[in-house]
Parts: C-alpha cells; structure tokens; sequence
C-alpha cells in the first residue's frame, strides 16, 4: 500500500474512532440536557402529563413516592400556584453509562394565594437521577426533593 493508501486508511480510523467518542461519551449528554430543559418547560407551563413523562415507569425517590404519587403531587402543587418560573443558574451533569446525575443549581418562582413564594437552591443543589431507557433519559429519583420543598 502506497503512502496516500495509508493515510486514507489512517483517516479513516480516526473518523471511526471520533464517531465513537462522539455516540458513548457526548451524545448521552446532549440527550440528557435536552430532557432536562424540555423537563424544566413543562414545569414552567404547569404541563403534568408532558412533565410526568420524564419519570420511569421504576421511579422511587428517597421517600419512597413512586411516579403515581408524583402525578398527584404535581396536579396539586400546580392547581395552587401560577406564574411558575426557574432561573437554573448552574447545572452539573453526570453520566456513567445508563445513569445520570443533574445537580441543579437556582431559584424557583411561584405566586399563590399568600403572594410571591421562592424554593431556593442556592446553597443546596436540587439531585435528579435518571436511567438511560429506551424511550430516553428518565427520572428515577430526586435525590433530595423532600427536603427541597420543606
């Protein structure tokens, strides 16, 4: 093989290798931030079936509430609030093969009857879990949502 062969063949396995960087290492992440700002709108938009769609059919949080107790959980919290906005000042996102870890970073707006409210994490991050499933990223658990809301 002459010198011009080699170099195709060599190029060729680079691509081939960065292809593969690319699908394991970046692509996962790239899902995983777009879920979670599609997460963050239907939140936003008080929009409980798209944002229900985000948990795992598994999904168990630390107090142990399961996706169904989710479900209610969000019917109520948003039939007493409105105008809910999140200022998301910093995310760190973890992927170790099929789980993620999304630390968020932040304050949640919200008026209800009593007036304007705040959730902050500012020194405390909010901790999403999730599992690579077949559907995409999904929520498995909220590592500390109890006490967030507290």
């Amino acid at each position: 093989m002459n010198a011009k062969g080699k170099l195709t063949v060599a190029a060729a396995g680079l691509l081939i290798v960065a292809a593969a960087a690319y699908w394991f290492l970046f692509y996962p992440k790239i899902l995983l931030k777009n879920t979670f700002h599609e997460m963050v709108s239907a939140f936003e938009n008080e929009e409980v079936n798209t944002l229900i769609d985000y948990f795992s059919s598994d999904y168990r949080d630390e107090s142990n509430m399961l996706r169904a107790d989710v479900e209610d959980f969000l019917v109520f919290f948003f039939e007493q609030r409105e105008n809910i906005r999140c200022d998301v000042a910093q995310t760190k996102m973890l992927v170790h093969g099929k789980k993620a870890t999304v630390q968020v970073w932040g304050e949640i707006h919200f008026q209800t009857r009593d007036g304007e409210k705040t959730i902050s994490l500012r020194d405390t991050p909010l901790v999403l879990i999730f599992a690579r499933e077949r559907n995409g990223w999904r929520m498995v658990d909220v590592g500390n949502g109890a006490t967030m809301l507290e």
